[in-house]
């Protein structure tokens, strides 16, 4: 059987050590590299493949698709 001393020695132990890595320098160090991905390209998905190759290609297609749209608004007619 430990004695109250043991329990006692460690819950102090945790407050000086513990305390200050896990609700400080841990989460510290998360928002200091949450940016990081040096480690693999975790976001590449194998829809999007191309995009990732060539951004500014899927970008003017979307903004052509934007146009294609605005121009069916334009003439005023029901779809169907």
């Amino acid at each position: 059987i430990r004695s109250r001393y043991d329990f006692l020695f460690w819950f102090i132990f945790f407050t000086i050590v513990g305390v200050p890595v896990f609700y400080f320098f841990l989460p510290l160090y998360a928002f200091w590299h949450m940016d990081d991905f040096s480690w693999g390209e975790t976001r590449k998905v194998a829809a999007m493949k191309e995009s990732f190759s060539n951004p500014q290609a899927q970008q003017a297609a979307a903004e052509k698709d934007d146009d294609s749209e605005s121009d069916d608004d334009e003439e005023g007619g029901v779809m169907g």
